[in-house]
């Protein structure tokens, strides 16, 4: 068993809205990378980052998130619980986030950027249980000495119809996504990236030992599709055994069009990886990308800002068997 934290979830989420999606699919799942998402008007989350929103960015990012009409949502960069309720209201949704989040509140510490998971309360739903990957959170030494943590990542068990799922929420390291080779890199960044991969693939494991299903989504900062997923990293976590993977990706043929982004790559590094003996759960043609609109982006400062975010939400629908 891995060293994990866990906080059992006791009770029914009760019914509050219908998903849209639920007369045609019974789960919609979606993953958002939301730039340093705080909640306050004008102000950064962390200071010199720069992503100080304006109200109408906010309103922006609301349309979007209502857009998405998810069931799931798995969303990265979240500074508060504030900010995630701007988009996913707690009249309708129950935000999990890692639990660094809870303690560095606790602690008054300075502001910093966690992972989350957000459930649509439905009456044919539950929350078992929430569970960090302490594992991933790892020291980073910065060229000034100062100390800072990469994100913990946090999974919750779901029971949905009656079918056990766990959903996870992952940020991995960063200035990862192109190197060919991170486990024979000497470089600080990638030597991180690449220590990630040993307690994910301990949750992969221990999911498919006990036969329950998982999805993982997320930032993955790695262009998996650009190595034709036989870089190290997907071959650790996807196992070696290539008649038989752990591990179903998507995209795995869409070209990333986000506006904040064009320019930059047409790869992806935001991925939904479905464990493979669950991939016919996988609704065909359901995979879709929430682009920002060219307006909105111009009203928030332009392709080079993030006040959007320099991600767009990605989605796909479910239907559990």
């Amino acid at each position: 068993m891995s060293s994990s934290f866990y906080l059992p979830i006791l009770g029914t989420i009760l019914f509050c809205i219908p998903s849209l999606a639920f007369a045609e699919t019974n789960i919609r799942l979606a993953s958002w990378n939301i730039a340093n998402f705080h909640h306050h008007v004008d102000v950064e989350l962390r200071e010199g980052i720069g992503t100080k929103r304006q109200q109408a960015d906010f309103e922006a990012l609301k349309r979007y998130a209502e857009g998405l009409a998810a069931d799931v949502v798995a969303p990265q960069e979240v500074g508060t619980q504030e900010a995630v309720a701007r988009l996913f209201p707690a009249s309708e949704y129950q935000t999990f986030i890692e639990s660094r989040y809870v303690e560095d509140t606790q602690a008054a510490a300075s502001k910093d950027i966690h992972a989350a998971v957000v459930v649509r309360k439905r009456d044919d739903s539950k929350v078992l249980e929430q569970r960090d990957i302490l594992g991933l959170q790892i020291a980073d030494v910065d060229e000034d000495g100062g100390t800072h943590y990469t994100r913990r990542g946090t999974a919750l068990k779901l029971d949905v119809f009656g079918t056990s799922v766990w959903v996870v929420s992952v940020h991995l390291k960063s200035s990862c996504s192109t190197q060919a080779a991170p486990d024979q890199s000497t470089d600080t960044d990638r030597l991180i990236f690449w220590q990630q991969r040993l307690p994910l693939k301990e949750f992969i494991d221990e999911r498919v030992a006990e036969h329950t299903a998982f999805i993982i989504a997320g930032d993955f900062n790695r262009r998996f599709r650009q190595f034709n997923f036989q870089d190290p990293m997907w071959r650790f976590l996807n196992g070696e055994n290539l008649d038989e993977p752990l591990l179903v990706a998507y995209p795995e043929t869409v070209t990333r069009k986000c506006p904040t982004r064009l320019g930059a790559s047409t790869q992806p590094i935001d991925w939904i990886v479905m464990d493979a003996k669950v991939s016919d759960w996988f609704k065909e043609g359901s995979y879709r990308v929430t682009r920002s609109k060219f307006a909105d982006v111009s009203a928030a400062g332009g392709q080079g800002s993030d006040r959007l975010s320099d991600h767009c939400p990605i989605q796909i629908d479910l239907v559990l068997l």
